[in-house]
């Protein structure tokens, strides 16, 4: 009898330890499965029209945050777009024209001419710099930075920067795409 008595502990132990076992397989489950359902539901991006992807402020502390602009541009020779509204007194902030496509070094590249808010752009080694703020800039390679137009400054506890690269270049319309991305952040200075 002592050794029924001491088996029985141990064996309602062992009943309740398969229970939660049971009990967290059956949350994990179900935790499975409503993720499944949440990321079926979101649409996909239609095919073969124009992407913007405007993110709001995201909000981080109350004096940290970070502002992110990324838009894709279809433009033909002579067009341009205004990336950031441009002021009715002050003039374009940021924009982009898009003067023509060439043939540069035996590759196609883009011909642009960038406003951004006064400031002077650089742009890539594989890029051109014809003259202030004008570049020819070939179809992103895959070190995208070698072949793109950028602007970074960083002054105290602010921090921007902005990429311009090509997409795709057609030679038979004069057109090109280009995708455009503007950051700008703020955080909390350091103490010391």
């Amino acid at each position: 009898m002592d050794s029924g008595s001491a088996l029985s502990p141990d064996f309602a132990r062992l009943v309740w330890f398969a229970i939660a076992l049971a009990g967290v397989f059956i949350a994990v489950a179900f935790y499975r499965r409503r993720s499944s359902m949440d990321t079926a539901q979101t649409p996909a991006p239609a095919l073969g029209k124009i992407v913007y992807h405007d993110a709001p402020t995201v909000r981080v502390t109350d004096s940290q945050h970070f502002d992110r602009l990324r838009k894709s541009l279809r433009l033909s020779a002579g067009q341009h777009a205004d990336v950031v509204h441009a002021h009715p007194i002050i003039g374009p902030r940021f924009r982009v024209t898009l003067n023509g496509v060439v043939m540069h070094d035996a590759i196609e590249a883009a011909h642009i001419s960038v406003v951004f808010n006064g400031n002077q752009v650089s742009c890539g080694p594989l890029a051109k710099e014809i003259s202030y703020n004008e570049f020819y800039v070939p179809r992103a390679a895959r070190d995208e930075s070698r072949s793109a137009v950028f602007y970074y400054n960083e002054s105290g506890n602010a921090l921007e920067f902005m990429r311009i690269k090509v997409i795709s270049i057609d030679l038979s319309t004069n057109a090109a795409e280009l995708e455009v991305m503007q950051m700008r952040g703020n955080w909390p200075g350091s103490e010391r």
